[in-house]
């Protein structure tokens, strides 16, 4: 495990490519001989880069793409994937959303995910501990999370349509969810 003191990650162009003397991690949709990347993410330790990974998606266009580093892993969410990479061994968990990649909301013991129309929860280990229902159409945004509660909004009728819901921590399951727009 890396005990380092500040490690970070940010999603990049390829317009100022980082050192060849570092790990390199290929996600996504690889070509065959590679070709060049989407996107990259570099790692520094310290502020010395130790990683790259190499973001290749199959899609043109995506809204939201974050980096983070969450707990002993690197992850990514771009398009209609989120990517979990071990900064000690490098093993790639990858999660495909069923709609777009929204937002990252991490805590020390889980991760939700924020995806255009449902929210999941990742344990520390990288699985899916549960996914809600739908929560919206396109866009699902989190408020807060406190008391065992998620609340937040989902986009029903776009643009504009949102929808309160609460979600429980614990469960997914949705314990509120407004049938009216807001």
């Amino acid at each position: 495990m890396i005990t380092t003191c500040f490690v970070t990650g940010s999603i990049q162009n390829l317009a100022d490519s980082p050192s060849e003397q570092v790990k390199l991690v290929r996600v996504g949709c690889v070509p065959i001989g590679f070709g060049t990347p989407d996107a990259y993410v570099t790692i520094d330790i310290d502020g010395v880069p130790v990683m790259r990974i190499d973001i290749y998606s199959d899609i043109d266009y995506y809204a939201f793409k974050e980096a983070k580093i969450w707990r002993e892993f690197v992850i990514i969410g771009i398009g209609p994937q989120v990517y979990m990479i071990s900064l000690d061994t490098q093993e790639i968990i990858t999660f495909d959303l069923d709609s777009y990649f929204g937002h990252f909301y991490p805590d020390d013991e889980w991760l939700i995910i924020a995806s255009g129309c449902r929210l999941l929860r990742i344990s520390p280990t990288g699985s899916i501990e549960w996914k809600t229902e739908y929560l919206g159409l396109d866009g699902v945004l989190v408020d807060t999370i406190e008391d065992n509660l998620i609340k937040g909004q989902g986009e029903w009728d776009p643009p504009g349509g949102w929808r309160p819901f609460q979600v429980g921590l614990d469960t997914g399951e949705i314990i509120a969810q407004s049938p009216n727009l807001t």
